[in-house]
């Protein structure tokens, strides 16, 4: 018996769960749920091609919002809306907040988990509030593919100490074997590390993220470029280190000349004090050998080091 209807259902399944030829599974069950004239199951297969990044995303999500608002259909209409906000359509914000008056209205826990991180990612308002209700909403629903989300978002927030947030993160995308979201984690680890000068740790967590994705991907290249920062920061630091070496040698053969008296002065009027080593990379924390802060050297670590003021991303 050819049943169209279960035929098309069957292939957006398919394509939801990246199955082979993802694009040519939601192009055949939208021809199909449009022969049986299905407005349900073309929404989703238009959502689904928008997903797949066939051609024209957008176009294709404002197609399925029309279908669902000719049906009344609320869950697919806060799907369509929250995909636009995902593809920058506009005022994102207003997508999502028009998703999570939808979903909100059919108590749907899993739409608006996906608008509060939409909306914590569009920056509107607290975010920080967006994603801890988001995490909530996903723990209750014990959805992991959520509450990942809504992890990395507050470590991307700055939500106290980042790192705790990212390695439940990490945990949590492992358990489900979602490499995407494990590269996002361990890049944000990486940012976090980073952020604190320790680019060793930041190089080690960008390679990993590097072994998990796809090259060509959003999160291979991000995670490419951290690498080569932390690779900079690090070439520079073992410079510094080298000359201020090399500099002190010289300072000390000054200090005594060929009669054997001591050259105080010259070494007291020295642009280069015991600080210095804070900034020649082997002290990472900036400290001076007898113990006070070298603040001038750190401070301007910070500043030259883009990686410290860098949100993970992704983005």
């Amino acid at each position: 018996i050819e049943n169209k209807d279960l035929q098309a259902q069957a292939l957006i399944g398919l394509g939801n769960a990246r199955d082979g030829d993802r694009i040519g599974h939601y192009r055949a069950a939208l021809k199909l749920a449009e022969e049986i004239e299905n407005k349900d199951l073309q929404a989703q297969a238009l959502i689904g091609l928008g997903n797949a990044r066939d051609g024209d995303r957008i176009g294709h999500y404002r197609a399925a919002l029309k279908l669902a608002e000719e049906i009344k259909n609320n869950a697919l209409q806060a799907q369509a809306l929250i995909s636009l906000g995902h593809a920058r359509d506009g005022d994102q914000i207003l997508h999502y907040r028009a998703a999570l008056k939808l979903a909100e209205k059919i108590e749907n826990k899993d739409l608006q988990a996906q608008a509060l991180i939409g909306l914590g990612n569009a920056r509107d308002g607290d975010q920080k509030l967006h994603y801890r209700e988001a995490l909530k909403l996903a723990e209750k629903i014990e959805n992991k593919d959520l509450q990942v989300q809504a992890l990395i978002g507050l470590g991307n927030a700055r939500d106290g100490d980042q790192k705790p947030y990212y390695r439940v993160a990490l945990k949590l995308a492992e358990e489900i074997k979602n490499k995407d979201l494990q590269a996002q984690a361990l890049i944000g680890l990486g940012n976090a590390c980073a952020a604190s000068r320790d680019n060793q740790n930041a190089l080690t967590y960008f390679e990993d993220a590097l072994s998990r994705v796809n090259p060509g991907s959003e999160f291979y290249k991000n995670a490419e470029a951290g690498r080569g920062r932390a690779e900079h920061f690090l070439r520079m630091g073992s410079t510094q280190s080298s000359l201020s070496h090399g500099e002190r040698r010289s300072d000390h053969q000054n200090r005594f000349s060929s009669s054997g008296r001591s050259s105080s002065s010259g070494y007291a009027g020295s642009s280069y004090p015991s600080s210095h080593s804070g900034y020649s990379g082997r002290e990472s924390s900036g400290s001076s050998r007898d113990g006070r802060s070298s603040s001038r050297y750190a401070g301007q670590r910070e500043r030259d080091n883009p990686l410290s003021h860098r949100n993970p991303s992704s983005r």
